[in-house]
Parts: C-alpha cells; structure tokens; sequence
C-alpha cells in the first residue's frame, strides 16, 4: 500500500512539473491578459531639439573710409534647426562678438526640421580676429556654437589687393608728410625732400631675414619699424607722395624682373617726363643714377591706391 501512494505521488509530481512548465513556456500575450507576462508599449515623448551653427559665407577685402587700412569684410550666417519631433515655439537666438551683444532674433515657431537662419557683414582690421558666439533656446532645448574669424591679410604681390597697400589718408603716413616739408630746405622740391627721407631713414633688411618669407609691408608698418625691401620703399614713397598731392595718374609703385629676379620701384610722370625712381637712394640719384639703378630691369606690373595694371 505504501508502495502504491509512493508512485501516485510521483507520478503527481512529474504531471505538475510538466504542466507548469508549459503554462511559463506559453508566448507573452500582446493583449496583456496573461497578467504577469504582459508588458506595455513604451511611451514616445515629444519634444523639440535644438542645433546651431554659424559660419563665414563670404568675405573680401575693402579699404577702411576712416583709417584708410585694409578691413576684411566677412558675411556670417548663424543659423538654428530644430531636429527634434515636435515643433519649437519662442525659439530665440542671439549672437555676441568677443562678448557682446551684436544681435537677437526671436521666431514664433520652428517645425520639425525647419531652419530658421540670420546673415550680417562682420568688418574685421587686418591681421586681427573676433570672437563669435551664438547661443539658441525655446523652452525644450538650448544649444551654442562658437567661432574664431581671422583676417590675416596676404603679405604678397595680389593684383585683388595691391592697392589696399598704398595708404595715403593714414594718420602716420601724413604726419611723416606734414614732418618732412616741414623740416626740408626751403627750396628743396617737396618729392626730393620726401624721397630722401626714404633712402635715408629707412634701412634696407630682407623679408627672409626679418619673416622667413615675402612679407609686403603697409607704410605704417615701415615708419613704425624703420626696415623694409623693395616693395616697402616703394610702397613708402607711393603713399608719401600720394599724401602730398600727387593724381593717382603720376605716381605708380612699379614690379619689375631681370634674369629672374624681381624689383620694386617708384615712376612718377614730372613735368611731362616719365621718370623711375630707386626709393632706397636719394635725389642725389635723380635723372641719372636712378637710370643707372634700373637698368635692365622689365616694369610687369603697375598699381597705385586707385589701379593695378600689368605693363608689360
């Protein structure tokens, strides 16, 4: 009897066993009536997001109207776009330069994936930089971006920029005027005077020895430092005379070659005459060492602060 009730118990037990583990093999009802093996869909939330970029679009160079240097003109683009899936209200945007507030915009509403975008011209002196930070928000979401734009100006013959090297209004290069026929004998002609000043004042030093590279200097530069090449002679006594009343039509830096070699010069057009001029001597080299100075070389190029032209 004993015997009996052991194998009806086990076999009890096998049943149960065999029928839990069917009912817990059984698939996850998406219905959920299984109670504890049913799961919820999750939840898909909202929201807009925000993303900002800015960038330069364009620039070029341009003379400053009140310093008479070279400004890079920059036309930035800031704009925000809203990645997010829901649509962003009071999105506003603003824009700071080396810390502050240029500009700020606010757009009623941003759709998903639309892009809402803000232009304006950034005037930059030479070899400076600025600062720019955008910053956006609405109420889901912020977002920044940040940029560093140079104006690094080109220091080499560029018949784009030439011109901006001639610089007859800046304050030093008329002060230096005003300081030379000042102090000039009284009937010393006002372009000797100046001219021997530059061949006098200014010492001659290479642009590899002082920069490791062709490096054009603007007049100011050659005043405050003392040095310069060719080209800076050149451009020194260009805007020297440029300031002392010189038309743009009788007064050119010229850039000429021999055997390969290039040179920077002065031709002024005197009393009907044409006439080169060696900017690193001084008048006692008038008419005839001057000639002598430029024999050989072949005039390429010619501009002022008003034309660039190729002359040969």
């Amino acid at each position: 009897m004993q015997k009996r009730l052991i194998i009806v118990a086990g076999v009890i037990t096998v049943v149960a066993v065999i029928v839990a583990f069917g009912f817990m093999s059984r698939p996850i009802s998406p219905s959920g009536k299984n109670g504890w093996n049913s799961f919820t869909e999750p939840k898909i939330t909202y929201k807009a997001d925000l993303s900002v970029n800015c960038y330069v679009s364009d620039s070029y160079w341009a003379r400053n109207s009140v310093t008479d240097l070279p400004d890079c003109v920059n036309t930035m683009v800031c704009s925000v776009t809203n990645i997010g899936n829901a649509a962003a209200s009071n999105v506003n945007l603003e824009i700071k330069v080396d810390g502050s507030l240029l500009a700020s915009r606010i757009f009623t509403s941003l759709s998903v994936a639309a892009v809402e975008s803000y232009s304006f011209s950034l005037t930059i002196p030479y070899d400076s930089s600025r600062n720019l930070f955008v910053y956006s928000s609405c109420s889901d979401s912020d977002d920044s971006d940040s940029i560093v734009v140079k104006a690094t100006l080109p220091r080499e013959l560029d018949r784009n920029l030439a011109k901006l090297y001639i610089t007859p209004n800046e304050q030093s290069v008329v002060a230096l005027k005003n300081q030379i026929l000042k102090d000039k004998f009284l009937l010393t002609p006002n372009w000797i005077a100046i001219r021997d000043w530059v061949g006098n004042n200014i010492k001659y030093k290479y642009d590899s020895e002082v920069y490791g590279k062709e490096h054009w200097q603007l007049p100011k530069e050659t005043i405050q430092r003392g040095t310069g090449d060719c080209e800076d002679y050149a451009i020194l006594l260009c805007s020297l005379l440029r300031a002392d009343g010189w038309t743009s039509s009788s007064v050119y830096v010229i850039v000429g070659e021999k055997d390969g070699s290039y040179h920077g010069w002065v031709k002024i057009k005197w009393e009907g005459i044409e006439y080169g001029i060696e900017p690193q001597q001084n008048g006692w080299s008038s008419l005839l060492l001057d000639f002598m100075w430029l024999s050989g070389y072949e005039a390429k190029y010619a501009f002022n602060d008003s034309t660039f032209a190729n002359v040969s």
